[in-house]
């Protein structure tokens, strides 16, 4: 009986710190990201500006650079790449919605869909409208509710 409570033991003290570490490993990806209300540095125009994170309305690849705007219609040329953005971002509030843009959950006015069953999604600002690809459509409807 003893040599059976022993692996029975060891199994439930191995599946314990199998748990706490795919929860450290959670919290270690949360460490690194902004949140809404955080201040992130951009150089725009040879300036180096802080701006608070919720102030992005959207992030466009441009080859191996990404487009930043934020509210005031300013925009930023960076070389940065999409993952690195969808990393350090909030992931409640920005959403990439095709492989070559991220938008900002709080400035999408609407998503409709288009003649060809296709969705897209248009900004409050500017009214720009960007095309939401099929393999984002699962994330955006638990969104959106769409």
């Amino acid at each position: 009986h003893s040599k059976e409570l022993i692996g029975a033991v060891n199994a439930r003290l191995k599946r314990a710190n199998l748990m706490k570490s795919k929860v450290l490993d959670e919290n270690e990806e949360n460490v690194n990201r902004y949140k809404q209300d955080d201040n992130i540095i951009l150089s725009i125009s040879n300036n180096t500006n802080i701006i608070k994170v919720n102030r992005i309305i959207y992030i466009i690849a441009e080859r191996q650079y990404s487009k930043v705007v934020i509210t005031d219609g300013k925009n930023v040329l960076l070389r940065k790449s999409l993952l690195y953005w969808e990393s350090i971002l909030p992931s409640n509030i920005f959403i990439r919605i095709h492989r070559n843009t991220i938008v900002n959950v709080h400035e999408v006015n609407s998503i409709s869909k288009k003649s060809d069953n296709k969705y897209k999604a248009i900004m409050k600002t500017s009214r720009i409208e960007f095309e939401i690809s099929r393999r984002y459509m699962k994330k955006i409807r638990d969104v959106f509710l769409v």
